[in-house]
C-alpha cells in the first residue's frame, strides 16, 4: 500500500497510522513539517518519507502543466458552489 500527502497540515496523525497496513509506505509531498506525524509513523515501525516540492523538483515543467490545468478548475468550481452568478456576468 502507498499513501501520498499533499495537505500541509497534521492529518496523518498516530491515532490514524495506528490502523494503518504495517507494509504502508507513506511518500508526504507536503511543504515541511509535512502532515505526517513521521515520530509515530517511526514508533509504529512505518516507512514514512517526507519529500516536499518533490514534484517539482523532480519534473518541474510537467507539474507546471498539471497544475495550469488543474488551478482553473478549481477555482470554476469553486466559485460556482458560492455565486453562479460570478462566472457568467
Amino acid at each position: 500500500d502507498f499513501v501520498y500527502n499533499t495537505i500541509p497540515n497534521m492529518i496523518l496523525t498516530k491515532d490514524v497510522l495506528t490502523h494503518a497496513n504495517p507494509d504502508i509506505l507513506i511518500i508526504d509531498l507536503a511543504t515541511q513539517p509535512g502532515g505526517t506525524d513521521f515520530e509515530a509513523a517511526n514508533q509504529l515501525g512505518l516507512k514514512a518519507i517526507l519529500a516536499p516540492g518533490l514534484p517539482g523538483k523532480v519534473a518541474p515543467v510537467y507539474a507546471g502543466k498539471i497544475l495550469a490545468q488543474v488551478i482553473p478548475r478549481l477555482i470554476i468550481n469553486e466559485l460556482s458552489k458560492s455565486d453562479r452568478s460570478m462566472l457568467f456576468g
